[in-house]
């Protein structure tokens, strides 16, 4: 019988550097897991309220606080916040 070893969250709190993350940074730092079992670990995390997800493939932990300026800019690329703002 295999038994396959998913992350956890702690691993990915520990690994993830950058506040905000995307599905393949997470495969980089997690090899041995599958595309498929990363995406469905990011459901579960997300939904038990631990990950937030900003848009469909871009994620950022929930007890990160991030500039709002930051987030606008990876929503809608390219684009820019004028001096007005």
């Amino acid at each position: 019988m295999i038994y396959y070893l998913l992350m956890t969250y702690l691993e990915l709190q520990k690994i993830i550097k950058p506040e905000i993350f995307t599905i393949g940074d997470v495969a980089k730092y997690f090899p041995h897991d599958s595309e498929l079992d990363i995406r469905v670990q990011l459901s579960r995390f997300r939904q038990r309220g631990l990950i937030k997800q900003i848009k469909r493939g871009l994620y950022c932990l929930a007890d990160v606080k991030l500039d709002e300026f930051k987030i606008a800019n990876l929503i809608y690329t390219p684009s820019y916040i004028s001096l007005e703002t």
